[in-house]
């Protein structure tokens, strides 16, 4: 018995020798990758490469996977560089994952964060009521959803009556202004702009921009975003 000992010994050691290959010597992939935009609308195209993703060890990339971050997952061995839109405005991380050709596999991962902004032109007239006619407001519903960032409103107003007042007001869910602004035109045309901060969006929910005319009547073009990018 205790003959078998220095040969029990070196068949151990040499098991862990030099040259022998453990997981403890190999390096995990790197899962490097770029996309062409942070900021986007729904059913824009968002590019993604990830042709700088490398294994080590002088080994191939077995295996992209992607997640879009709004339940699609693509995977396979040439996926490299890929394509994707969104349906629904909000803020999405795209994730890719890459795993090498060892047994076990190796892997790594990298997210970006973006925004899918929703968007509301604004074309209408107001006008102040009289006894001949009603008063004309423009009302935009627009929803902030978890994850928005800012509102922004970028209006052009321009008198079309002798010395408009238009008023524009931001109303959240419980239908209380947070947010308004009033211009007196006096026969000019003026550029009215707005921004509530991702602080003062709460709660998330049904909002409403009302543009009304106090006095007198203008024509009103532009824009309410609702930023979920970080990209001002």
């Amino acid at each position: 018995m205790r003959a078998a000992l220095p040969l029990l010994f070196l068949l151990v050691a040499g098991c862990v020798g030099p040259g022998a290959s453990t997981s403890t010597n190999l390096h995990a992939p790197v899962a490097n990758f770029h996309i062409d935009k942070l900021a986007l609308t729904p059913g824009q195209v968002l590019h993604a490469d990830a042709g700088a993703a490398k294994a080590s060890d002088g080994g191939t990339i077995a295996v992209y996977a992607w997640d879009w971050g709004d339940g699609m997952h693509e995977e396979g061995g040439q996926l490299v560089t890929r394509e994707h839109s969104y349906t629904y405005p909000g803020r999405y991380t795209v994730r890719l994952t890459v795993q090498d050709a060892h047994d076990p596999p190796l892997v790594d991962t990298k997210s970006w964060a973006v925004g899918v902004d929703d968007l509301h032109p604004i074309d209408g007239t107001v006008q102040g009521g009289s006894a001949d006619a009603e008063p004309q407001e423009v009302r935009v519903p627009f929803a902030v959803g978890q994850g928005a960032q800012a509102v922004q409103l970028r209006l052009s107003v321009e008198d079309t009556g002798a010395g408009a007042r238009v008023a524009a007001m931001l109303r959240n869910p419980q239908n209380r202004i947070v947010l308004s602004d009033v211009r007196d035109l006096l026969g000019n045309r003026t550029s009215l702009e707005m921004t509530l901060p991702r602080a003062q969006l709460a709660p998330s929910g049904a909002w409403t921009l009302v543009v009304l005319a106090q006095q007198g009547a203008a024509k009103v073009t532009g824009n309410l975003a609702v930023r979920y990018s970080l990209v001002p």
